[in-house]
């Protein structure tokens, strides 16, 4: 392992992202540099950062002052810190040579890789496996059967029609109920929806610009909880410039007489978007926009040939929108102390 800064880490993120195209079964949105980097940058950049790689494989790493190591985005813990089946062996030897605790999140349950940490380490550490983190995926495979529910499909923009039919037949029927309720109520609210990508440089600076007024004026922005102030607000815009300047940004707004009541916004990878933040000024809350903007994303994800949308961690709502997908786990290890 070698010290590297963010910097650094900045200018290897083509081949940090390359290794986790390869790796299947890591969170292949979360574990590349994009979403790490950002999250250092705006939550703890003090802290020291270390980097091996060798093939396919790599290790990348922060250590606090009290000497912890720890994923570089340490809150949610979706990404990999172990990119590639040989990780463990670039870590384990150097944990060896200087022992210190590590939390390592959002690690595949694999057994063979997890063996390939573990037993190097056995004798000279006891671990701890902690509660698997499961994201919730609404699966975008099919086409829309205009005769599946009388209704869903009135309203949509034009273009939108046949992309929903496998994730609508997934849904309980009191959920298309609402949803189609909710559709109405901010059609009648006179509410368009414009989605937005390739966005260039100061032109992205106004859209965050406008997503933030969002924000503030969002449930949580009124309490002071939002994502519009402090190491958050930080974070999306990191993460921003680097989706932006990648192509992979995508922004869903909604908007009533040229004013933004409402957004969405994630990241596409390849046929995958991860959904990353959605709010709407509170005042439209009855109407029920929060669903009708998930619902108009799916549609145009659909459209452009987006198979699946992680939408996080569980959470009520998301159980809703989605599925069951990728599963991780994390490990605390924790030198022993000789007698």
């Amino acid at each position: 392992m070698q010290q590297i800064s963010l910097d650094e880490l900045d200018a290897f993120s083509s081949e940090w992202d390359a290794k986790v195209d390869r790796d299947g079964s890591v969170d292949g949105f979360c574990s590349r540099s994009a979403w790490q980097i950002a999250f250092a940058r705006a939550f703890a950049p003090e802290r020291t950062f270390w980097l091996a790689h060798r093939g396919d494989s790599m290790a990348v790493l922060a250590e606090r002052a009290d000497g912890v190591l720890e994923p570089l985005e340490n809150m949610w813990g979706f990404g990999a810190p172990l990119i590639g089946a040989e990780a463990g062996g670039l870590l384990g030897p150097w944990l060896l040579a200087r022992p210190r605790p590590a939390l390592l999140l959002g690690l595949p349950g694999d057994k063979e890789r997890l063996m390939g940490l573990l037993e190097p380490l056995a004798g000279a550490y006891d671990f701890q496996v902690l509660a698997p983190t499961t994201r919730f995926v609404a699966r975008l495979d099919g086409g829309l059967d205009e005769g599946l529910d009388e209704g869903l499909n009135e309203g949509l923009d034009e273009g939108l029609d046949g992309t929903l039919a496998a994730w609508l037949a997934g849904r309980s029927p009191s959920f298309r109920r609402n949803l189609r309720a909710a559709r109405r109520r901010v059609e009648a609210e006179a509410i368009e929806f414009r989605w937005v990508e390739g966005v260039p440089g100061e032109a992205m600076h106004e859209l965050y610009r406008r997503v933030l007024d969002v924000e503030a004026r969002s449930w949580k922005g009124v309490q002071g909880a939002g994502a519009a102030t402090g190491p958050m607000e930080t974070f999306y815009r990191e993460l921003w410039l680097r989706l932006g300047s990648r192509g992979q940004l995508r922004v869903l707004l909604a908007e009533r007489g040229g004013v933004a009541v409402g957004y969405l916004h994630g990241g596409c990878v390849g046929d995958r978007f991860r959904g990353l933040q959605f709010s709407f000024d509170h005042a439209h809350a009855r109407a029920g926009l929060g669903n009708v903007l998930q619902y108009q994303a799916i549609g145009r994800l659909a459209q452009a040939g987006i198979r699946r949308y992680d939408l996080g961690a569980f959470s009520d709502y998301k159980g809703r929108w989605g599925d069951e997908g990728l599963q991780t786990l994390g490990l605390v290890l924790r030198p022993r102390v000789s007698a």
